[in-house]
């Protein structure tokens, strides 16, 4: 008996180690260093001749690709969200002071590590056509931006998460370097939806919005 409740141990530790395996392999956002070369439209002529390839490069998800592209003094990241495509953008919404310093993503993975935004994402998540953007009491909007295809501000963000229409937190930001300025937009086209953020540790302003080819 003792060594069936032995042997039954084993095939539970078995299946629960293959099981975290199977997550990780399936969910895990994997590294290149060229896909982010297909956002450039997004980006006006002259910046898409200065990109760094150096300093860029892309995640890519199953249902998601985080781009980040090096330009002069800028980070600019450039998010698709490919099950948000449906979604309007009224129906999306930026949040402020939000408590967000006991917010933990339990199973997921972290990107950029220890850099500024270190992003910790939920392993499989779905924002299922709702995204809420929520920033905490240390981050500041300057200033609002809005247009027909887009809306965001530029502003200060100290910490930030990006939950569903249940308030879940399915990705979260940090900044271990300190906070950052930073120009942060929802853009949405015909095909598909993107968070496009500016950062920089150098003063700018709302103005850099320029820099991108947006509709």
């Amino acid at each position: 008996m003792k060594k069936k409740v032995i042997i039954g141990l084993i095939l539970i530790s078995v299946a629960y180690v293959m099981f975290n395996v199977y997550t990780v392999v399936k969910y895990m956002h994997h590294f290149d260093n060229e896909t982010y070369k297909n956002y450039s439209f997004l980006l006006k002529d002259s910046v898409k001749k200065r990109m760094n390839p150096y300093f860029s490069g892309s995640y890519v998800g199953g249902l998601d690709i985080y781009n980040s592209i090096n330009y002069k003094d800028f980070n600019i990241t450039i998010w698709e969200f490919k099950d948000l495509n449906l979604t309007k953008l009224e129906n999306t919404s930026i949040n402020t002071n939000i408590k967000l310093n006991d917010v933990k993503i339990g199973s997921g993975e972290v990107i950029n590590k220890k850099a500024n935004p270190e992003i910790s994402i939920k392993y499989g998540f779905t924002f299922k056509n709702r995204i809420k953007i929520n920033l905490d009491e240390s981050s500041k909007i300057i200033e609002k931006i809005d247009s027909i295809n887009y809306k965001g501000f530029y502003g200060i963000i100290n910490k930030m998460s990006f939950s569903d229409e249940k308030g879940e937190h399915l990705i979260l930001f940090n900044y271990p370097q300190g906070k950052l300025p930073t120009l942060f937009l929802l853009y949405k086209t015909s095909e598909s939806f993107y968070v496009i953020m500016i950062e920089s540790d150098k003063q700018f302003d709302e103005s850099i919005i320029h820099i991108l080819n947006l509709k």
